[in-house]
């Protein structure tokens, strides 16, 4: 009897990410309509193997040619690789694979094949990218926390390109603040944002690991870190921490890994809500580099809406409104603003990475960190948030200006920085430094008219009487480099000022015009700090 040939046949040759083949038998399925079913090609030596497999898997295959069907498709299937199955999310060389969609020039067609099946709401998508924009305008305008939160999904995938390492920003502060919503705004760049769609930290070690794979190169959202599984300890939390932002799992052994339990990496960008601090300044070496814990304003003050200009009941009344907002535009446009963003980013890549390599440079350089490595290692992912955001709203994306963007990411990176280190547990060691300085002969006493000693490259600054104070006159470049940074440094002179501890300039400034010889022949601004304002204990060194 002639076998049906055309019930069955090879219609694709597949190559995946470790060069292994796979072949792709297309077949008339019981009922009507058509199947497909994948095998490795060196199965397809066991005729009867792949005839009982195709069975299963719902072939209409008559008894006595099936074998013949089978073994012709085989014989007559392509010669060369038709496509290419990707297991991994997000790049992959120079082509960038999502849940839903594969972006960048490719010779053969890409299928993604998780190792382990996403979450549903990763795979859906509705609305308009012209909706999902447009609808958050107006909050978007009045929140630096919800601006920050729209850039982080577009910022994800430059992780790589830029050479960063990926980070936890957990957003902390009482209910009602609007942490849930910035949590789904993130989300919602890429899919399906309901608060039932929003992953939780009620998962095993091996959940989580698997979440982080199945999101590489984008972001993790997890919502109510309260909500742990009985497993996880404290101290698992912080492992995790670590493990999320350093984009490795637990090390398996090659039996384990066998059995399909593969040793799991990533990067990512992972977006927390919590209404407890995980307190950054215990957290150890790196996993306190890799996390970044930012304080979300009460409820009373507007929650994540710090810039409606309003306030009391008008705030809290505008913030409302705008949550509303939040909640009608993300529930009927989701998962079309990244792929679109991905899209126009593919056109020209190499461009697009030169243009956010400048713009995190920048965003650096403008913070003033660059003489700090711990915080320019913090300061550099916030950093590639910045530059996310630039491009999608340069691209039209975002429905805002790159200036807005930055002003938003700055100001989070600033409440988050003081969240690690406050000005007044800096300010003692600064003094302290000033001090140890002084001891070592740093600020000489130099009067009015006097010039400084031949050794003047050794010294740090002068002693010297201003309006019948006794100052340390030194410029703003060593505060900068005591302190840190130059936020740090303006941070201390706003604290200073506060506290009477400068002798300010005559129209308010916290620097002052001095003219010191042998540094300059013209009248320079330095800092004056009182030597009253120095630890009692110690003054003495210093006059």
């Amino acid at each position: 009897m002639e076998p049906h040939h055309s019930q069955v046949k090879v219609s694709d040759i597949l190559i995946d990410e470790n060069s292994k083949v796979h072949v792709r038998f297309a077949f008339d399925a019981l009922g009507g309509g058509k199947g497909s079913f994948e095998i490795p090609r060196g199965q397809t030596t066991d005729l009867r193997k792949v005839c009982s497999n195709l069975l299963d898997a719902g072939a209409n295959l008559p008894r006595e040619t099936a074998i013949d069907s089978i073994k012709h498709a085989i014989d007559t299937a392509p010669t060369a690789p038709t496509g290419r199955i990707v297991s991994t999310h997000g790049w992959s060389n120079d082509i960038y694979v999502s849940h839903n969609s594969v972006h960048g020039r490719r010779t053969l067609p890409v299928s993604y094949r998780p190792r382990v099946d996403v979450d549903a709401a990763f795979k859906v998508s509705a609305g308009t990218v012209a909706g999902w924009r447009e609808g958050l305008r107006g909050p978007i305008a009045e929140s630096s926390y919800l601006t920050f939160a729209a850039c982080l999904p577009f910022g994800a995938p430059l992780l790589k390109r830029l050479g960063i390492e990926g980070c936890v920003m957990n957003t902390v502060g009482e209910t009602t603040t609007g942490k849930t919503t910035l949590a789904r705004v993130g989300q919602s760049a890429s899919g399906r944002a309901d608060a039932n769609d929003l992953a939780t930290l009620d998962l095993t070690k091996r959940g989580g690991e698997e979440l982080c794979q199945n999101h590489c190169d984008s972001l993790v959202v997890l919502d109510e870190t309260a909500r742990l599984d009985k497993n996880f300890s404290r101290q698992d939390l912080e492992d995790f921490i670590y493990a999320i932002a350093g984009g490795r799992g637990r090390t398996r052994s090659a039996v384990v890994a066998r059995n399909g339990l593969r040793n799991a990496s990533w990067r990512v960008f992972a977006l927390l809500t919590s209404e407890v601090s995980l307190d950054p300044k215990r957290l150890k070496g790196g996993a306190a580099l890799r996390y970044a814990e930012i304080p979300v304003p009460p409820a009373r003050a507007g929650g994540i809406f710090d810039k409606t200009g309003l306030k009391g009941s008008k705030r809290r009344a505008k913030a409302m409104a705008h949550a509303e907002q939040v909640n009608q535009t993300i529930g009927a446009n989701y998962g079309v603003a990244f792929p679109a963003f991905m899209e126009k980013v593919m056109t020209d890549l190499p461009r697009a990475i030169a243009f956010a390599d400048e713009r995190a440079k920048l965003f650096l350089q403008k913070l003033g960190v660059e003489d700090n490595a711990q915080e320019k290692r913090l300061a550099s992912k916030f950093a590639v948030v910045y530059a996310g955001g630039a491009i999608a709203a340069r691209l039209g994306i975002l429905p805002c200006d790159e200036n807005h963007v930055f002003e938003a990411v700055r100001r989070v990176y600033l409440r988050s920085r003081k969240a690690v280190c406050t000005v007044e547990e800096q300010s003692p060691r600064v003094l302290n430094k000033l001090v140890e300085a002084g001891r070592r002969h740093k600020f000489p006493l130099l009067c009015k008219g006097e010039e400084l000693p031949s050794a003047k490259d050794a010294v740090w600054g002068i002693r010297r009487e201003i309006d019948g104070e006794r100052v340390l006159v030194f410029p703003l470049s060593l505060l900068r480099r005591l302190g840190g940074s130059q936020l740090a440094a303006f941070d201390l002179l706003g604290y200073w000022s506060k506290r009477g501890y400068l002798v300010m300039s005559r129209d308010g400034k916290r620097t002052r015009q001095v003219l010191v010889n042998g540094w300059s022949d013209k009248r320079q601004r330095y800092v004056c700090l009182k030597l009253s304002a120095l630890p009692s204990t110690e003054r003495s060194s210093t006059r």
